[in-house]
């Protein structure tokens, strides 16, 4: 289920603010910092995919601003 809500955010994130991108980045760190990312062969894959398509978004942010 998160892969499908991801998904969804995914095709939004240049929507967002600033401000929710970066509690979303926060809160994969956070995850990662705490081991709580589920199974690290089924769950944690999409939320490290997940994790990434937020920081390129967060650069592509800075690069153009």
């Amino acid at each position: 289920m998160p892969s499908l809500v991801q998904g969804i955010c995914e095709a939004h994130l240049m929507e967002f603010s600033d401000k929710t991108l970066n509690v979303m980045i926060e809160d994969c760190d956070f995850q990662e910092r705490m081991h709580l990312y589920g199974d690290e062969c089924i769950d944690k894959p999409d939320w490290l995919r997940w994790q990434g398509a937020l920081l390129a978004e967060k650069k592509r942010r800075e690069n153009d601003g």
